[in-house]
């Protein structure tokens, strides 16, 4: 659904902890050279083409997506880059 923005190269979206919800999607996306986009383009978008509970939350901005060496886009490298530890994580990193 990204990709039908002109100025998106690739993106990804992931499943981020949350308190209320459980999760949340963050887009995380590679803009085309010469091209710009903001968040709030990207935010209007979804709005008239997802329903709610479907746009992502937070997005993020890259300069290319991880892949792994089949070429697919490798969503654990964007979890660990991006993702916030989870609070039983970071109780157990003390």
């Amino acid at each position: 659904m990204l990709h039908q923005l002109s100025a998106i190269a690739e993106a990804a979206v992931i499943g981020m902890p949350s308190e209320q919800w459980g999760e949340t999607g963050m887009a995380i996306v590679a803009v085309k050279s010469g091209h710009s986009i903001t968040e709030a383009e990207i935010h209007a978008h979804c709005a008239a083409n997802l329903a709610r509970f479907k746009r992502p939350h937070a997005i993020k901005f890259v300069d290319a997506l991880p892949r792994n060496a089949t070429g697919k886009i490798h969503k654990p490298t964007l979890r660990k880059n991006f993702a916030a530890p989870k609070a039983t994580d970071a109780a157990a990193a003390s």
